[in-house]
C-alpha cells in the first residue's frame, strides 16, 4: 500500500513538473542587496523574505517580526571581464570603403579584432568619486522593531546599495575608447518603513526611500565617423577647386582627447508597497510594487583635446570663411558654454536623466 501511494505521488510530481511553465529568474539583479536566500532563489522571494531585507523585497513581511531584528552585513565580489574590440563596431554610419585610408583601424594593428579585459574594479562614491578597489565591497545595515500602543506596528529602516558597479583600466588600453573608467552607484541611505497586520493572515507594508545616485565616466574619444567622412570629402573638393592647400587629411581615427563626466543626485526618492497573505504555514503569497527611482543628476564634464586634434582645428582656419566652422579667429571653443542632457536606462526599467551647463 505504501509503495503504490509513493508511486502515485511520484507520478503526480512528474506530471506537474512537465506541465508547469518555466519560471524566469534574474541571476544578476539585486546582487548588491546581499541576501543569500534571495540570490539562491533568483530573487523569487517576494513571499518568503524575512527581516529588514523585506524593505527591498516585500515590506509586508516586516509585520512578521516578533520583537526586534537587527542585521549587519558586508559582501564582496571579484570579477574578471574579457571581451574583444573589432572594426565593425555598432553605430558606424560612414562607409570606410569609400576611402582607402579608412579601411584599417590603427588600434587593431592589422587584425580584425583584439582581445580586451578588465581586472580592476572601481566604485563611484559620494565625496570620493572614482575609488579603485582590489574587489567590490557593499556594506549594509538594517533593523526592525515593534511599536505602537499594542505593538501592532513594526517600524524599520535600512541602508544598502541598490546598484553599485564600476571598473578601471589603463589609459593606453585599446578599450579605453569604450570607457577607461566607469562607475554607477545608487545608495539607499534612508528608508523609513512600516508593516502591520491588516486582517487575519493578511499583512501590508510601505516605505519611502531616499537615495544617492552617482555616475562617473572617463573615456578616450575619436572623431565621429560620418562627420569626418563628409569633412574629408569636402576638404578634398576645396583643395582641388579653390586651391587652399590645407593638407589636413582628417580620418575617423583621429584621437580627439579624453572626456570626463561626473554627476550626482544626492536626493532621489522612491516608494514601495507590499502585500502578504499566509493562509497556511506552508503557503505564502506575496506581491510588491516598487516605484521608479528618478534622479536628476547635475555635475561637471571636461574634454581635454590632444595636441594633434588642436593642430587639426587650427589647420581648418584657412577654410573658416568657406565652411563657417568657427565663429572666432582662434580655436577657443574648448571653453565655450555647453548644454547637454543625458538619459540613462537601467535593466529594471528605471530611467535617470540629468543636465549640465
Amino acid at each position: 500500500m505504501k509503495s503504490s501511494r509513493f508511486a502515485r505521488h511520484c507520478a503526480g510530481l512528474l506530471l506537474g513538473l512537465s506541465l508547469a511553465p518555466l519560471a524566469p529568474a534574474q541571476l544578476s539583479h539585486n546582487l548588491s542587496i546581499g541576501n543569500p536566500v534571495a540570490l539562491a532563489m533568483g530573487n523569487s522571494i517576494t513571499a518568503a523574505i524575512r527581516g529588514p531585507d523585506a524593505i527591498h523585497y516585500n515590506l509586508a513581511a516586516l509585520a512578521l517580526v516578533e520583537n526586534r531584528y537587527e542585521q549587519y552585513k558586508v559582501q564582496g565580489a571579484f570579477f574578471h571581464h574579457e571581451g574583444e574590440v573589432s572594426g565593425a563596431g555598432p553605430g558606424r554610419t560612414f562607409d570606410p570603403m569609400s576611402n582607402a585610408d579608412f579601411l584599417d583601424d590603427p588600434l587593431l594593428e592589422g587584425k580584425t579584432s583584439r582581445p580586451v579585459e578588465v581586472e580592476t574594479p572601481s566604485v563611484y562614491l559620494p565625496f570620493f568619486g572614482h575609488s579603485p578597489l582590489p574587489f567590490l565591497i557593499a556594506p549594509g545595515y538594517g533593523f526592525a522593531l515593534r511599536g505602537g500602543t499594542q505593538d501592532q506596528f513594526v517600524f524599520a529602516n535600512s541602508a544598502f546599495a541598490v546598484q553599485i558597479f564600476g571598473y578601471e583600466r589603463d589609459m593606453d588600453n585599446v578599450a579605453a575608447f569604450n570607457g577607461q573608467r566607469f562607475g554607477i552607484t545608487r545608495l539607499a541611505y534612508f528608508n523609513p518603513s512600516i508593516g502591520f497586520q491588516l486582517a487575519e493572515n493578511l499583512y501590508i507594508g510601505g516605505s519611502i526611500g531616499f537615495s544617492w545616485q552617482g555616475l562617473g565616466v572617463t573615456t578616450r574619444t575619436r572623431s565621429v565617423l560620418n562627420t569626418v567622412g563628409e569633412l574629408s570629402a569636402l576638404l578634398g573638393n576645396l583643395e582641388s577647386q579653390l586651391g587652399l592647400g590645407l593638407d589636413l587629411n582628417p580620418n575617423p581615427y583621429n584621437d580627439v582627447g579624453v572626456l570626463e563626466v561626473e554627476a550626482e543626485d544626492p536626493l532621489s526618492t522612491a516608494f514601495t508597497v507590499g502585500l502578504l497573505w499566509q493562509p497556511r504555514e506552508w503557503l505564502s503569497i506575496g506581491a510588491a510594487y516598487q516605484s521608479e527611482g528618478k534622479a536628476r543628476m547635475t555635475g561637471d564634464y571636461s574634454l581635454t583635446y590632444t595636441e594633434a586634434f588642436q593642430e587639426l582645428m587650427q589647420g581648418l582656419q584657412p577654410a573658416q570663411s568657406v565652411l563657417g566652422l568657427m565663429a572666432a579667429p582662434s580655436v577657443g571653443w574648448a571653453n565655450r558654454p555647453a548644454q547637454w542632457r543625458l538619459t540613462l536606462f537601467s535593466p529594471s526599467g528605471r530611467r535617470w536623466a540629468f543636465r549640465c551647463w
